[in-house]
């Protein structure tokens, strides 16, 4: 995991002294954890809700057009991701109004991510990447994978309007980043609303 970081770190370097512009990134959003549960205590708890809350990063993005229409972004961030989890006892589920336990987490995080990106109209483009991210810290629920590695396949639309862009983001986590008193694995899946302002 750490020799992919520095491999692409030393990409980034190499490839940035072609860079056509680069500036300041702005990220939110929310998203999705797919997730098991576990069995514990003879008891089934398979009444468990998570609910994802927020993603917020900030970061700096590096632009390289070699062609008109393709061109590629190198992004470097920093950030949080933030969710709720509840828990039930399925066999006392029917007659409690509150869950058995409550945890508010939160995972803060480094991400060097790459994509190649096509402009289908005169602002608008798409693109796909990927987005290594080392999951530094956690606090909340007590995790055994932490802290955590994970290589997400991104999709992209954007929209450029010239002193800045927008831009919306799909990324599908690959790795199990969760095991918890009651979580057997969990991955995350991200919606991130993102703002470019180039220097």
């Amino acid at each position: 995991m750490k020799r992919l970081f520095v491999l692409v770190f030393l990409f980034v370097s190499a490839i940035t002294f072609g860079q056509r512009k680069s500036g300041l990134l702005l990220h939110g959003g929310t998203g999705d954890i797919s997730a098991e549960l576990k069995s514990l205590y003879g008891a089934e708890i398979d009444r468990g809700k998570i609910d994802y809350l927020f993603n917020a990063a900030v970061g700096y993005r590096f632009v390289i057009q070699p062609q008109s229409r393709l061109f590629y972004n190198i992004d470097v961030n920093a950030g949080l991701k933030s969710w709720n989890s509840d828990y039930y006892d399925s066999n006392r589920y029917k007659y409690l109004l509150s869950p058995v336990s409550h945890v508010n987490t939160q995972f803060y995080h480094l991400s060097i991510g790459g994509a190649a990106n096509y402009t289908l109209l005169e602002n608008l483009s798409i693109g796909a990447g990927i987005e290594p991210v080392y999951y530094f810290y956690q606090d909340g629920e007590d995790n055994s994978i932490s802290p955590g590695f994970d290589i997400p396949l991104t999709g992209k639309i954007g929209f450029d309007l010239k002193k800045f862009s927008l831009e919306f983001s799909y990324k599908h986590g690959l790795c199990n980043l969760m095991n918890t008193e009651y979580i057997k694995f969990g991955k995350m899946r991200d919606y991130t609303f993102s703002v470019f302002i180039p220097f």
